[in-house]
């Protein structure tokens, strides 16, 4: 079995931001409501931008809607880029060469599926030219549930393929049991990799169906893809 359609995470996954979404995050709060010294020591693995943002909300005591929460994320997003340079962001193992073979290739559709919103997800991967190898995406401006993002961009992907597109056929990358947990909404399978903050342990528990230490070792993963073998 080959897929037809790769569904990347971004963070633990492809990339690691070195920190600079909780700085970009500390400065928005300071600017709009004067918290000197925010507290943004959560767990971000596997969250959506609205959700971090909603338990921040609820940390500091300031009441919550969804047009606050936009006005927030939109400030996030303005300091992300600055936070960003002033960091040291790292590309994981193998990824640029898997994603270099797949547009070779020409026979895989390449999308996003990230809790990030768009404009911080693209900001991320152009730090290391990324952003053209993917033709869509499902990002986390519009939903705060995995789940739904999962389905947004299954839909996507359904439509640029002409509407012959199977869940099966689709594989999700990620890097924790919320990856896990997207995939089995929509139908996908999904591999993890072990690139990111969640323990062996846990990841094995939430039974992804296939496991792999990082995207490295080319031939390992693209066989995976053809095949459905690893």
């Amino acid at each position: 079995m080959s897929y037809r359609v790769l569904l990347f995470d971004i963070d633990g996954t492809l990339v690691r931001a070195g920190g600079a979404g909780k700085a970009a995050l500390a400065k928005a709060l300071n600017q709009l409501y004067a918290i000197e010294q925010p507290f943004v020591d959560i767990n971000f693995g596997g969250r959506t931008d609205q959700s971090i943002t909603r338990e921040l909300f609820e940390r500091h005591g300031i009441p919550w809607d969804p047009d606050a929460g936009q006005k927030f994320l939109n400030l996030y997003a303005d300091y992300f880029q600055d936070a960003l340079q002033s960091r040291a962001p790292i590309l994981l193992p193998g990824v640029r060469e898997l994603l270099q073979r797949l547009r070779e290739g020409q026979k895989h559709l390449m999308g996003l599926l990230t809790g990030n919103i768009e404009r911080c997800a693209q900001i991320k991967l152009d730090a290391f030219q990324l952003w053209p190898y993917f033709d869509f995406g499902g990002f986390g401006d519009h939903h705060e549930d995995r789940a739904e993002i999962a389905a947004e961009a299954y839909r996507r992907a359904v439509r640029l393929r002409g509407g012959e597109l199977r869940p099966h056929e689709v594989l999700i990358i990620g890097d924790t049991p919320a990856d896990v947990r997207c995939a089995r909404a929509i139908g996908a399978d999904v591999l993890i990799v072990g690139t990111g903050p969640v323990e062996r342990s846990a990841i094995d528990e939430a039974l992804p169906d296939y496991f792999h230490d990082d995207l490295s070792g080319l031939e390992t993963i693209w066989e995976l893809i053809h095949t459905g073998r690893i």
